[in-house]
């Protein structure tokens, strides 16, 4: 549905490209983001696992354990597997961008950004990356429904640093993801909000939000309800993921794809490739907006 095998086949896979993917973490028991992350077509490449997530608080004392990198719920493993996960010769899933580099920051405990630290985390990990000349694109699938000045102004500051910052438009039940909208902080200006559609094309995922903040849709869900794979927490037996979070990640990689041909060219530049190579590009969509990349006819 988005060419990604023919972008593929004209050698362009993400190489020379940082994504930093902000989420839950990674897990360390999936070698496929620690000492697997090379392997097979994928050589030559970076991976980071970082921490901004603080540890919990009563009355400002520490009352739980320093956080590590590592995934507690499986998300951000997810995320970082349908983003780059390595095409490798062990039989499991591989990623969009596949030859990216990545960063992969647990900087909160699950997608809904409800606690004060978790806004610390994510406001902290936004910081991190916009600050980071090697980073170029940033993911988060993650958000709530409610604004947070903290991350806010933490996206903001990213972006003035030109990087490229792509966010879950939401993910709910079906009979609240009709009429919801776009959440925070992928309904900022500053984010490219990201959402999932069928493979009938133009009927949202079942649990997906919509509206007029999203700018891209990627097809992950099945008439059947089935989901894209990617990485599970261990092993090489591939898991499944929906949601417009998995969209998000997805759209990441596919950014990756065509930056990776382009490694002089700014945010501008990528964006309107992309743009320009959707389904929607001469008549933007009021839920759907630009609607779904051929990645390949963004790349010429």
């Amino acid at each position: 549905y988005h060419s990604v095998q023919s972008a593929w086949g004209s050698g362009y896979s993400g190489q020379g490209v940082k994504v930093a993917i902000i989420d839950t973490g990674s897990s360390d028991t999936q070698e496929n983001i620690v000492s697997a992350f090379n392997q097979g077509a994928s050589s030559g490449r970076t991976v980071e696992r970082r921490v901004t997530l603080p540890r919990s608080t009563f009355l400002g004392i520490p009352t739980g354990p320093v956080e590590t990198p590592n995934d507690g719920c499986g998300h951000g493993t997810s995320m970082a597997g349908a983003c780059a996960a390595p095409r490798g010769i062990d039989g499991n899933t591989v990623g969009i961008a596949y030859s990216c580099n990545l960063v992969v920051t647990r900087a909160a405990e699950d997608v809904f950004l409800d606690a004060s630290r978790e806004q610390k985390g994510v406001a902290d990990a936004f910081t991190w990356a916009g600050g980071q000349s090697s980073v170029k694109i940033i993911s988060m699938s993650m958000g709530n429904i409610f604004s947070s000045s903290q991350i806010s102004d933490a996206v903001k500051y990213a972006y003035n640093q030109g990087k490229m910052i792509f966010c879950a438009a939401g993910t709910s039940f079906d009979w609240t993801a009709g009429f919801v909208g776009v959440i925070f902080p992928a309904s900022m200006a500053e984010a490219i909000a990201v959402t999932g559609v069928k493979d009938n094309l133009n009927t949202r995922c079942d649990a997906c939000h919509q509206g007029s903040d999203v700018e891209f849709v990627t097809v992950m869900e099945k008439s059947d309800g089935q989901h894209p794979l990617s990485l599970a927490m261990s092993g090489d037996a591939p898991s499944t993921v929906g949601g417009s979070s998995v969209a998000t990640a997805s759209m990441a990689g596919m950014a990756a794809i065509v930056w990776s041909k382009y490694p002089t060219a700014n945010r501008t530049t990528i964006y309107n490739r992309l743009k320009n190579a959707s389904s929607n590009a001469s008549s933007r969509n009021a839920n759907f907006g630009w609607g779904r990349v051929n990645v390949a006819t963004a790349l010429l």
